[in-house]
């Protein structure tokens, strides 16, 4: 079938047409198919010498050359894309696990207590301290302060906390198990010959 040199057809045989070769990036004498070569240069491979290469698309799909709005550029004859890709932790998206402790526990606390006697045997101001002798009063002679000191052995009662004792905090595995593994890339697709033709009309340029 007749065809411009360097034209790209698909094919639904299993054989090349005459004057036609299949994109299978064969290596091709530059003096043998000189118009061919003068039309694709090196673009496909190829020593540019004695040599050059046809495209290979064998497994590709074509994508159009030049860099369309808002998309990557592609130069003539780049291979791009792959047929599986292994998702790492850098592209997961923002998320939440959930995470079980238990609300339990015990924990020792050293409290402070000041060693001056109070002023009066029933302090009302919640001060931990020695404990007053009934003669005493509100206004007796102060003595000098004394630096706080541990309280003795004993079991203090407390109401409250600001905030439970997390223990055995768990945090909950999302996803499969397992090592990683690839996840298919490509389109449906099917599969059809790509062929070039290597003899015919030479392009005129536009």
């Amino acid at each position: 079938m007749e065809g411009t040199i360097g034209e790209i057809r698909m094919f639904a045989g299993n054989f090349a047409p005459y004057e036609w070769a299949f994109c299978a990036g064969q290596t091709f004498a530059i003096q043998a198919y000189t118009a061919l070569y003068a039309v694709i240069g090196t673009y496909y491979g190829g020593d540019g010498r004695s040599t050059f290469k046809l495209p290979d698309l064998q497994g590709r799909t074509i994508v159009g050359a030049g860099q369309g709005a808002g998309l990557s550029l592609y130069n003539i004859g780049t291979s791009v894309g792959v047929e599986g890709v292994s998702i790492d932790t850098t592209q997961m998206p923002m998320h939440t696990h959930a995470v079980n402790y238990a609300q339990t526990g015990s924990a020792s606390v050293a409290i402070k207590a000041s060693a001056d006697q109070s002023g009066e045997p029933n302090p009302s101001g919640n001060l931990l301290g020695a404990p007053a002798a009934v003669s005493e009063t509100l206004y007796s002679t102060p003595v000098p302060p004394k630096q706080p000191v541990a309280m003795g052995q004993g079991t203090l009662k407390v109401n409250s906390v600001s905030g439970p004792q997390l223990t055995g905090l768990t945090v909950q595995s999302t996803g499969g198990s397992g090592p990683i593994l690839v996840h298919e890339n490509r389109q449906p697709g099917l599969a059809l010959n790509y062929v070039i033709c290597i003899n015919g009309i030479f392009p005129a340029r536009n």
